[in-house]
């Protein structure tokens, strides 16, 4: 087996939506796009992060719990490469 040198080129998350109700989760996910083309879920590989940590914290894992009403933006990075970010809305106001 030869062991490749491929490095990661670029780097991209998701999530279902932009908007979260206090108490809520959402999961996070991180694809790596690599030299060779090739692309992988790297979704607990990467480092997560949360600019705003009272609004919305975000795991290891990619899970972001929504703590209280605000704004906060999602990004994620690995070996010298960010992800593009998301904004999020965490919002208090019942659904029901």
């Amino acid at each position: 087996m030869t062991v490749e040198t491929d490095f990661l080129d670029s780097l991209a998350i998701t999530a279902a939506s932009s908007s979260l109700g206090v108490g809520d989760s959402l999961q996070f996910t991180a694809a790596g796009t690599y030299s060779d083309a090739s692309v992988s879920d790297i979704t607990s590989a990467v480092v997560w992060s949360s600019t705003n940590e009272a609004v919305g914290k975000i795991s290891s894992t990619g899970l972001l719990t929504a703590l209280t009403d605000g704004n906060t933006t999602i990004q994620a990075s690995q070996d010298g490469v960010d992800s593009n970010t998301i904004f999020m809305t965490v919002s208090s106001a019942s659904s029901s």
